[in-house]
């Protein structure tokens, strides 16, 4: 779901929110892989 909009500093605004929000939820998932991949190495 991108919206162009037609004013270039709109566009570099929407796509560093966009790109910092993809780059903060992939970061939460490695962590979560991490911590799975830990405990089951742990309690194994």
């Amino acid at each position: 779901m991108f919206v162009w909009v037609g004013n270039s500093q709109f566009q570099s605004i929407f796509y560093l929110i966009w790109s910092f929000e993809n780059c903060l939820i992939g970061s939460v998932i490695d962590e979560l892989v991490v911590f799975i991949e830990f405990n089951f190495m742990h309690f194994n």
